[in-house]
């Protein structure tokens, strides 16, 4: 937040310090929003890999709609470059203990609130680092501010009572046994 406020870039654009950026991502995304003002932010789809090489890849929506948020994140945060004046306009990321370990999720819901939308190039920008057996990565306490972020997010944004459910996803998640969910991974990986 502190960087985004002195920043007098007309675009803000993140990733994290273990993943590797392919090198067109942003003449890709700056070109799209300079050519597509109806869109506050631009993700893409990314690619998985570990020290023993690519493992998978994730393809995200090319057009997320608000009720996409229902079953998952439907942007891939590294892989994000939005509009320096909106991110700016929402007050940057939430810096409370509500929202750690999903300040992305919260950004989305309230820039959708709000009225602007976003878009997902169909093609892999970005290299995740992620381990093949990374399941046990999220602890219970932030799978609690997940749900906590879906509920808030689902209620200012009209999805709720339906969204109850889907708020309560990543804490069903995180009681199905590490072993069975790598097992599911796997095949979902392999498909």
């Amino acid at each position: 937040n502190k960087l985004i406020s002195i920043s007098s870039a007309v675009y803000i654009a993140r990733m994290d310090a273990d993943d590797i950026c392919a090198p067109q991502r942003f003449e890709i995304e700056k070109n799209f929003l300079d050519k597509n003002a109806e869109y506050a932010m631009v993700g893409s789809n990314i690619t998985k890999f570990d020290d023993d090489g690519v493992f998978a890849s994730s393809k995200y929506l090319e057009y997320p709609v608000i009720k996409d948020f229902l079953w998952n994140n439907p942007f891939a945060h590294p892989t994000v470059m939005i509009r320096s004046e909106v991110i700016k306009g929402l007050g940057g990321y939430c810096d409370i203990s509500r929202t750690l370990r999903c300040e992305d999720y919260d950004l989305w819901f309230r820039l959708y609130e709000k009225g602007y939308k976003g878009y997902n190039i169909q093609e892999s920008l970005l290299y995740y680092c992620e381990s093949r057996a990374s399941y046990g990565k999220r602890k219970f306490k932030f799978r609690l501010n997940e749900a906590a972020t879906r509920f808030e997010g689902y209620r200012k944004n009209g999805l709720l009572p339906f969204g109850i459910i889907f708020a309560l996803k990543p804490l069903v998640i995180g009681v199905i046994p590490r072993d069975m969910m790598i097992r599911l991974r796997k095949v979902k990986h392999n498909d």
